[in-house]
């Protein structure tokens, strides 16, 4: 059962403090017997604070590399102009996948070193979009998306990635021009 999304993270539009975050966690799971988490940003669960961490049971880390592209451009390379023209599309889509690994790899670090060494990650949240609805020139793509799937895919195999998440929750199969304002 997830309590709240995208809540603690700084841009969040709906901000909860971690202090209620953790009073709501703990009213839930004082009422089931489900595990209980809550959904956030990467860069949130990279540095959560133990009164969070306490009250879940498994982290449920959203990383939307794609996006990122735009709001922290500097972030990791999209554009892959250090390759030729013609493999730039694969560089950016290998690329992605290793810059959402570093994100999870933050949250890892976070937990392993504050004593949560055992606490499951899952991908709550990722994707990449097949239509570029203003503001992802160049990225937006369905061969794109397809890749980034795949790369997914790969990343939770556990015959190859034991240590990574223990699923991931694909979001963007389809587009959504409603986030846009689109109607």
């Amino acid at each position: 059962v997830s309590v709240g999304n995208e809540t603690m993270v700084s841009w969040s539009f709906n901000r909860s403090t971690p202090e209620q975050m953790a009073a709501y966690l703990k009213q839930v799971r004082d009422q089931i017997l489900q595990p209980v988490t809550t959904d956030d940003n990467y860069a949130f669960f990279a540095s959560a604070p133990t009164n969070v961490l306490n009250t879940i049971d498994f982290v449920s880390l959203h990383t939307y590399t794609e996006l990122d592209t735009v709001f922290d451009v500097g972030l990791w390379d999209w554009q892959q102009r250090d390759k030729p023209a013609a493999q730039r599309a694969a560089a950016m889509m290998d690329a992605s996948i290793v810059e959402a690994k570093r994100q999870y790899d933050l949250a890892r670090a976070r937990l392993d070193s504050g004593g949560y060494r055992n606490m499951p990650i899952t991908i709550g949240e990722t994707g990449w979009n097949a239509v570029d609805l203003g503001t992802l020139s160049f990225r937006a793509h369905p061969v794109n998306q397809k890749m980034y799937f795949d790369g997914l895919l790969d990343w939770v195999d556990k015959t190859k990635n034991p240590n990574g998440p223990v699923a991931i929750f694909y979001f963007e199969a389809f587009d959504e021009p409603w986030k846009l304002g689109d109607d």
